[in-house]
């Protein structure tokens, strides 16, 4: 890269047939091909005695100039040329002088190239050692961004009509149990109604979660208990009473019978007719 940037030249299209331009641009294009998405160039620090730029510099003093931009292999109108000076981002200026890792926070970056979203990288050797000045950007196409929010979108909706119909199910479901056991109480209640207290209530309940069917149900439990016990005693009463009053009845009639005159005469002639015979 560092002889790149001293001893090529710009040739006519306004890029560089230099061996050392190639071999970036094809080590440019295995990035690329690895991710198509992914757009990288490169890119040195300016305003320097010995800067090499074609043109004017930038009247800044956060200048960086171009080297490779891989653009050029496929349109050169959105690539930017060999040696061509720009007034460098707060980023740029941030990667080549701390060494670290930036992204621009604009999502995406427009520009006269188009919509972008950039992240800078400083220039490792090949011990690992930051290479001060130099630096590699790379740009995602607006597209891309547009793409992973439309797959996102298209997840999430996908996501969502499938939990919908889930909790449909589960409320259709849930509303056909509730709706069947409160159907069968009600038809348990009026048999209860009628007189019918043997109904097994024991189906209503339900063991790990006490709903208000449950509670329902114990309540009409108890009560069958209650009034089924209230309606055994008062039967035993009402037979006891006409009983009672079937003896009562019975003395009023043999009252009525020995008080009649009739009935006094026939005794009195009964108590002669026995005296006589003892005395015969």
């Amino acid at each position: 890269m560092t002889r790149l940037y001293r001893e090529a030249t710009r040739n006519g299209d306004g890029f560089s047939d230099s061996y050392f331009y190639q071999k970036q641009m094809d080590w440019f294009q295995q990035v690329h091909d690895v991710n198509p998405d992914v757009w990288p160039y490169s890119f040195v620090r300016g305003n320097r005695a010995d800067t090499r730029r074609v043109g004017d510099p930038v009247l800044t003093n956060d200048e960086v100039v171009f080297l490779v931009d891989l653009w050029s292999a496929y349109d050169p109108s959105k690539a930017v040329k060999f040696l061509e000076p720009y007034a460098a981002s707060p980023q740029m200026i941030e990667t080549l002088e701390q060494g670290v890792v930036v992204h621009r926070p604009e999502v995406p970056l427009y520009d006269q190239w188009g919509g972008w979203i950039t992240a800078y990288a400083p220039v490792r050797d090949s011990q690992g050692n930051i290479v001060p000045g130099y630096g590699i950007g790379a740009d995602l196409t607006a597209e891309y961004l547009d793409d992973v929010k439309s797959g996102i979108f298209r997840r999430m909706l996908i996501t969502f009509l499938v939990c919908y119909v889930i909790l449909f199910l589960l409320i259709c479901i849930v509303a056909d149990s509730f709706t069947r056991r409160t159907i069968n109480l009600t038809h348990v209640a009026h048999e209860i109604g009628d007189g019918k207290y043997d109904q097994d209530l024991k189906d209503f309940s339900q063991p790990l979660l006490e709903d208000e069917i449950t509670q329902l149900a114990n309540i009409f439990e108890s009560m069958v208990a209650k009034v089924s016990t209230r309606e055994f005693k008062l039967k035993q009463q009402v037979s006891n009473l006409c009983i009672e009053i079937d003896e009562n009845r019975r003395l009023e009639e043999v009252k009525e019978i020995t008080d009649n005159d009739f009935f006094k005469d026939l005794t009195e002639k009964a108590k002669l007719i026995r005296q006589r015979y003892d005395e015969d």
